[in-house]
C-alpha cells in the first residue's frame, strides 16, 4: 500500500502540535503547575518518526519500524546532511544523540515498566522541527514538479 506523504506530514504535526501543549505549564495554584512530559516525549517521537517516514517515502523507500537512528539512516545522504545543517550539528555529534532517542516512542509509552530513564528533551524538539522542516520543504518541492500538482 503506498501512502501519501501530505497525510503523513498532517498526522505528523498533529503529534508535534500536541507534544507542545503537552509542555505547556498549567498553573494549579500557590506555587504548582502542572506539565505533562511523558506525553511530551511520546507525542515529539512520535512526530519525528512520522517525518523521517513521509521523507523517506518521498525518497521512493517507504519504511516501517519506531527507531528513530533506523529510520534516519535509511535517508538518503542529502536528506541527512540537511538535516545535519537544521540542527547546526555534524554527523559525529549527531550520531550519539539520536541514538540516546532512538527508542524514545517504545521506552517512553511504557515508562512505568523502566527503572529510571533519561531522554534529551530539547534534542527531541529540534530534531522534530528540522526533520519537519525538511519534510514540508520536500513536499512543496515534490508538488512541483509533478505535472498534476499532486505528491508524487
Amino acid at each position: 500500500m503506498a501512502y501519501d506523504p501530505k497525510r503523513i506530514i498532517d498526522t505528523a504535526n498533529a503529534f508535534l502540535l500536541a507534544a507542545g501543549r503537552a509542555m505547556e505549564q498549567r498553573p494549579l495554584g500557590g506555587n504548582q503547575f502542572q506539565m505533562l512530559p511523558v506525553p511530551a516525549v511520546v507525542c515529539n517521537a512520535f512526530a519525528i518518526e512520522l517525518y523521517l517516514k513521509a521523507l523517506l517515502t518521498l525518497e521512493g523507500s517507504p519504511s516501517s519500524g519506531h527507531d528513530l537512528s533506523a529510520l534516519f539512516e535509511k535517508l538518503q545522504q542529502p536528506t541527512r546532511s540537511v538535516i545535519h545543517g537544521r540542527l547546526k550539528m555534524n554527523e559525529a555529534d549527531f550520531a550519539p544523540q539520536i541514538a540516546a532517542v532512538a527508542k524514545a516512542f517504545v521506552e517512553w509509552r511504557y515508562i512505568f515498566e523502566a527503572g529510571s530513564i533519561g531522554v534529551d528533551l530539547d534534542f527531541l524538539v529540534r530534531l522534530a522541527k528540522a526533520a519537519g522542516d525538511e519534510a514540508l520543504e520536500r513536499l512543496k518541492t515534490a508538488s512541483h514538479s509533478s505535472p498534476s500538482g499532486a505528491p508524487g
